[in-house]
């Protein structure tokens, strides 16, 4: 979902991944219960999801991974360079332990490892086992960047608590505030289906120096009087290095309910219990997290060049900018002019208005100087487009910048 707002292009600042194909338990695609929680709250997002039943949810995860050509991977996904723009990730996996694939992660772990306190990130992910799958080949991935520890895949099992309506207990030393569902050491909301049919994952903080972890929430504890940690929380803030905060739940997001004083299976009116997943939901991202709700995000940056003599910086010699093109609108060719003034790898491509990437114009590393490339009309298979509006934009070092463009025929 992109929009152009003067000579950029803006989106979300926030991306859902889920299992849509999943059913909840109401009849309902398990990623419309997350959606009505984040559109509640006025949260605008993007979405990778899998839209064709077709795709083997039980072994590629939400999608947000795309692997190499001839891995056998299909459907939606992201590389690390198309998600370094947004600040916010949310991967909702379901009642499946396949919430993350092995792709994601890698995905995820290069997008966490590439931010910095000028471009803060923050990572929520759940769904029933979600700890559990990272816990053999992502080990490092849950310890060192969500800072979090594997304990027990099936909670029931670990504690011997069968409540089905199960209480979620807020954690004092947590970071997570949520007045609407009580203080911090207050039930915060239960979750339907303990041991019949979920399987919650127990976890607790990793203990990795420079990984600060911190228990959120527990499973029913004023029941046991111990600790059976359900959710943990991360911040990570280096010095010119990683800087973003993290949450990992060890259950799905849509067995959430408002009232373990009813019996299975309602635990709670539909309407509270949408409100108790809507106001856990704010505090997450918009408490924690620091995601605006309706918040746009681009990349376009201040331009210039070090001068090495004496550490500040001098204009430049050209300064990186995107002229308009022409003739716009085009028939059948159009001509589009830039300057490239920081050398460095350079981008110009063309997308439709959904942003899909309709042609590639320029994808390497260019010198200082002025370029112009010719668009024909054709997409990257050859085809000729059909009429109507355009994008193309432009990528380099430190810059972003687009324009529209209209095709005629």
């Amino acid at each position: 979902m992109m929009e152009l707002v003067g000579e950029e292009i803006h989106w979300p600042c926030l991306i859902l991944a889920s299992h849509s194909v999943e059913m909840a338990e109401d009849g309902t695609y398990r990623t419309e219960v997350m959606r009505e929680a984040l559109d509640a709250n006025g949260f605008t997002y993007d979405e990778y999801n899998r839209l064709d039943p077709g795709y083997c949810s039980y072994t590629y995860g939400a999608g947000i991974g795309r692997a190499s050509s001839g891995g056998g991977y299909q459907g939606p996904g992201a590389t690390v360079q198309q998600l370094a723009a947004h600040r916010g990730v949310i991967v909702s996996g379901g009642s499946n332990r396949y919430t993350i694939g092995e792709h994601d992660m890698n995905v995820l772990d290069g997008w966490l490892a590439a931010s910095d306190s000028l471009n803060p990130r923050f990572l929520w992910i759940n769904g029933d086992e979600a700890v559990r799958s990272l816990s053999s080949w992502g080990s490092t991935f849950l310890g060192s960047r969500l800072c979090a520890s594997y304990v027990h895949y099936v909670y029931f099992l670990h504690s011997g608590d069968e409540t089905y309506c199960l209480p979620m207990d807020g954690w004092s030393g947590g970071r997570i505030e949520c007045t609407g569902l009580g203080g911090p050491d207050d039930e915060q909301f239960v979750l339907a289906g303990n041991r019949c049919s979920r399987q919650f994952d127990v976890t607790g903080a990793s203990g990795i120096p420079g990984c600060s972890g911190a228990i959120e929430l527990a499973y029913n504890e004023t029941l046991h009087g111990e600790t059976y940690a359900a959710a943990v929380s991360g911040v990570v803030e280096e010095s010119g290095g990683p800087w973003y905060r993290s949450l990992i739940e060890g259950y799905d997001f849509t067995s959430i309910r408002s009232d373990a004083s009813l019996a299975s299976p309602e635990c709670g009116p539909d309407t509270a219990s949408a409100q108790a997943r809507a106001a856990w939901a704010q505090c997450v991202l918009l408490g924690f997290g620091h995601l605006s709700p309706g918040a746009y995000c681009d990349s376009a940056g201040w331009i210039g060049v070090d001068d090495p003599s004496d550490g500040k910086r001098s204009p430049p010699a050209y300064v990186t900018q995107l002229q308009q093109s022409f003739p716009n609108p085009m028939n059948p060719t159009a001509t589009i002019q830039y300057s490239i003034g920081t050398p460095g790898k350079v981008m110009l491509r063309i997308f439709d208005v959904s942003g899909r990437v309709t042609r590639t114009l320029v994808d390497e590393s260019m010198s200082v100087g002025e370029y112009q490339s010719t668009w024909d009309g054709k997409n990257d298979r050859g085809k000729q487009v059909g009429s109507g509006v355009y994008f193309y934009q432009l990528e380099a070092p430190n810059f972003r910048s687009a324009k529209k463009i209209v095709i005629l025929q």
